[in-house]
């Protein structure tokens, strides 16, 4: 069947920034569950303006902020991040949480990884103008190998859908952009692994957002 993709997105390109909360390793060895977010926006300069004009004024009254880390800012920093991104445009946000099995290895969790990946990344193919660019920005969680594996992976799906496509992978703590997508993983890994919706109910509140939780491997 045939995917009929909606008509209001005219930009020319979306910049996808992904995330994740959680570790590689096995559950007897590191964290219960595993997430990756993704922020999409047709305007990343508008989303960086706001975040560095927040930051500014943070400093302006004593908060030493160099760049924002949900895991290492305050209460008070942490509502004041997502509610400066209230009211832009052309953003979406997929985020995907998966609780680990007790056998799960090191390469498993790899393999989960990127299959995740390739599952945000295909949410959001749906939403991108056909023939359209899209520009997605991974963070450095995965070794060199691996990324490749990444990919090679993510190519084959831009492939199969005809969709132009650059992909890149760098630190998210670096890129303004991607102080969202951390902030949604931080949010959603709080959610199902802390039993603290406070944050992804502030980050519903202000970005079209998309939850998947998922107790299986995926195909």
């Amino acid at each position: 069947m045939a995917i009929v993709r909606p008509a209001t997105n005219t930009a020319n390109t979306l910049f996808v920034f992904i995330d994740e909360s959680g570790d590689l390793l096995p559950l007897n060895k590191g964290s219960e569950v595993l997430v990756i977010s993704a922020f999409a926006t047709e305007h990343p300069l508008e989303v960086t303006s706001r975040i560095n004009k927040l930051r500014y004024e943070l400093l302006q009254k004593g908060f030493g902020v160099s760049n924002f880390h949900a895991a290492d800012d305050s209460r008070l920093i942490k509502t004041q991040f997502i509610q400066s991104l209230d009211g832009l445009e052309d953003c979406r946000a997929i985020s995907i949480a998966f609780r680990k099995s007790s056998s799960s290895t090191n390469s498993d969790m790899k393999a989960l990884y990127i299959k995740m990946l390739c599952q945000v990344t295909s949410e959001l193919i749906y939403y991108t103008k056909s023939g359209a660019l899209m520009v997605v920005l991974i963070d450095l969680t995965l070794d060199r190998n691996s990324r490749a594996a990444a990919k090679r992976k993510l190519k084959e799906l831009f492939l199969s859908s005809n969709q132009r496509n650059y992909i890149y992978f760098q630190s998210m703590k670096r890129d303004v952009c991607g102080q969202v997508a951390d902030y949604l993983a931080w949010s959603h890994f709080q959610s199902i692994g802390r039993r603290n919706d406070k944050y992804l109910t502030q980050m519903r509140q202000v970005l079209e957002l998309k939850i998947n939780e998922l107790d299986d491997p995926l195909g």
